[in-house]
């Protein structure tokens, strides 16, 4: 049991640290240019820092926190409350026919809505 939890949390493990490795290739490119480039000059390292990484990472990280559980218990309902008949008849068809009904949907739709 331990180890199915150890395997299934390292995707939450792994957004921290993408936002981390991001941060710093953002920093890297960026605040040479930032000071080269400045109309107003002023330290790189001042005291809002901590509060910008701050809230850098709190952007990427509440909303995935705050959508997947309402996400997930929206499927569950679909799922549980859904016709049987539409998921089998649907798992019967052809996997190209799938396929291309799953990518030509988002085209369908934004031909649609615009």
């Amino acid at each position: 049991m331990q180890a199915f939890f150890a395997i299934h949390h390292i995707p939450y493990l792994l957004g921290p640290f993408r936002q981390l490795v991001w941060l710093c290739l953002l920093a890297i490119v960026f605040m040479p240019l930032e000071h080269v480039f400045a109309v107003h000059r002023r330290r790189p390292f001042s005291k809002r820092l901590f509060g910008d990484i701050g809230f850098y990472f709190l952007a990427g990280l509440i909303p995935g926190l705050l959508l997947t559980p309402i996400l997930g218990l929206t499927l569950w309902a679909a799922h549980h409350y859904g016709p049987t008949r539409y998921y089998h008849w649907v798992a019967g068809l052809p996997l190209w026919l799938r396929v291309m009904g799953s990518l030509g949907n988002p085209i369908f739709n934004f031909k649609v809505v615009r």
